[in-house]
């Protein structure tokens, strides 16, 4: 299990993307798992565009919810139901129904596809039994790959504590490929002003760029 902490545009979809093909050009089984099904849709794309040569069918890739939802239909397990149906409380109904699909798995573990391995894109909107309930999935001395930036935790997720990583450092990318020098400076300073209680071993701040750019078509200030 490996980590890879990543400013914004550093790479991190297209590294999942190119893992995802590269194993399932060797004929592993692969499990691609996001937040959200425009993420997914993107995911889905760039692994199209890899120079892999690989069986689309080894390739499984899901938006979270909807992964939990197709384990749910394919084992026939209700969602949670609630007595007293209270709106704010789905939140609740959803962390039950992990657990559920958690407790299913661990006692029918060969009723339903294993993985060879698992990337995960926008680990920070992961909660914690996320990844416990992606592990069960996961087949024996399988891989597991989490790309996180919680620069980018809009979701305001805890940070997760997942169990398994790999001793050493984590995967640091601090080059983005995406942003010019003119949005680095105005992110970095943002970082500095709103997110100074972020570990900037893990977060770092965004690398200028020294290649040549264009600039912004509008004054910085």
């Amino acid at each position: 299990i490996q980590k890879v902490s990543g400013v914004a545009g550093c790479g991190k979809t297209r590294i999942i993307a190119t893992r995802a093909a590269s194993l399932a050009a060797t004929k592993k089984k692969v499990l691609v798992v996001c937040f959200n099904i425009t993420q997914r849709n993107y995911l889905k794309e760039f692994i199209s565009r890899t120079n892999y040569l690989h069986n689309k069918g080894k390739i499984d890739v899901f938006y979270f919810q909807d992964f939990c939802q197709a384990y749910r239909e394919d084992r026939d397990l209700p969602f949670p139901e609630s007595t007293t149906y209270i709106r704010d409380k789905i939140e609740d109904l959803g962390d039950k129904e992990k657990e559920e699909i958690i407790n299913d798995k661990n006692n029918n573990n060969d009723l339903s596809y294993n993985y060879d391995a698992i990337l995960i894109d926008e680990g920070q909107d992961f909660k914690d039994t996320w990844f416990k309930l992606l592990r069960c999935f996961l087949n024996e001395n399988g891989e597991m790959l989490i790309a996180i930036d919680y620069r980018q935790n809009i979701y305001e997720r805890k940070k997760p504590t997942i169990s398994g990583i790999g001793g050493g450092r984590w995967g640091i990318l601090k080059k983005s490929y995406r942003l010019l020098n003119e949005h680095i400076n105005l992110a970095n300073k943002f970082s500095k002003n709103f997110l100074s209680d972020l570990n900037l071993e893990e977060n770092p701040l965004i690398d200028k760029n020294i290649s040549s750019q264009k600039s912004l078509p509008f004054d910085n200030d």
